[in-house]
């Protein structure tokens, strides 16, 4: 199973994605993932946490994993590491970062949904507006 979660972080974070991004070959969600995964095993971390707990005689966990299982980092799903996959991860990703809702504008026009592509950095976005009737596929 794999979790979703939305995360929203200041510029600063963004940035330094970003730009760790341009530098590697992780993706930004691998990045992500990266950080929490050594986090977990950093003392900066936990001492940081530690201000924070609820009751002063909480214990902060200790990961499930191991530092040396990349794995848990590296692929959204640990179980398929290594393996080759036969979904087209290119699809998938237009797919999820498509503009799913339509609104109407102030004179009665509809926006179609815009999917904005980031490929390695460079963002690409197609705006169609339908003023009825017309229906436009692309791709």
């Amino acid at each position: 199973m794999v979790y979703r979660p939305t995360v929203r972080y200041h510029e600063y974070f963004r940035k330094y994605v970003d730009d760790i991004f341009s530098l590697t070959s992780l993706d930004r969600t691998q990045i992500i993932r990266a950080a929490l995964f050594t986090a977990a095993y950093s003392d900066d971390f936990k001492n940081l946490l530690k201000q924070y707990l609820k009751n002063e005689e909480a214990v902060i966990p200790y990961p499930s994993w191991k530092r040396t299982e990349k794995k848990y980092w590296l692929e959204m799903n640990p179980e398929t590491y290594g393996e080759v996959s036969t979904v087209d991860v290119g699809k998938v990703m237009e797919k999820e970062k498509t503009i799913s809702r339509i609104e109407k504008t102030s004179e009665g026009e509809r926006d179609v949904p815009t999917p904005s592509l980031d490929t390695k950095g460079i963002t690409k976005s197609i705006e169609v507006k339908n003023k009825g009737g017309i229906v436009l596929s692309l791709g």
